[in-house]
């Protein structure tokens, strides 16, 4: 009786062992779903800023012609924020 008593109680142990880290897993994978959707909500937001920031200083400069081909080509944006030192 002793030994069937003691096999439930292993398996009682296993078994709480198992949801405890199923709970576990199931945490971290929200706390990363949250800190991504955290993530992507700053980055757009700095994005837009540094955007609007390029914007702007072209205004500033009479560069307007510049705007639309900053809008459309990545490397043309990228080359004016190193240009007019824009982080």
């Amino acid at each position: 009786m002793s030994t069937a008593i003691s096999n439930q109680q292993q398996r009682q142990m296993i078994w709480n062992r198992r949801l405890a880290q199923m709970d576990h897993d199931t945490q971290l994978a929200s706390a990363r779903i949250e800190g991504e959707a955290r993530g992507e909500v700053r980055g757009k937001a700095k994005g837009e800023k540094k955007l609007a920031q390029l914007i702007s200083k072209l205004i500033t400069l009479g560069r307007n012609q510049d705007i639309p081909i900053a809008a459309e080509d990545p490397a043309y944006r990228e080359k004016l924020y190193a240009e007019l030192n824009i982080k």
